[in-house]
């Protein structure tokens, strides 16, 4: 399953906002009755999805991991790549 997203490093910018290495928009992070600190928080978490996903197709694809986890890691990629 091929990840159809933005592709390359996510960022977060001075504003909170998600952008790509190119600095085009990905994503608005809003702050409305949130704490600052949870904003950044929300934003560093959706930043880090490209790598996560990638991670979690490394894993699914070792040869070692049991085969329930192996299902797990599959379905997850599946709900993250297919809309």
């Amino acid at each position: 399953m091929e990840f159809k997203g933005t592709k390359g490093k996510w960022l977060i910018n001075i504003n909170h906002n998600i952008v790509s290495e190119t600095n085009s928009p990905i994503c608005d992070v809003w702050h409305f009755n949130k704490t600052d600190e949870e904003t950044k928080s929300n934003a560093l978490l959706i930043s880090k999805a490209p790598e996560m996903l990638e991670m979690l197709q490394n894993i699914s694809r070792n040869e070692m991991i049991t085969p329930n986890v192996r299902r797990k890691a599959d379905k997850l990629i599946k709900e993250a790549t297919e809309l």
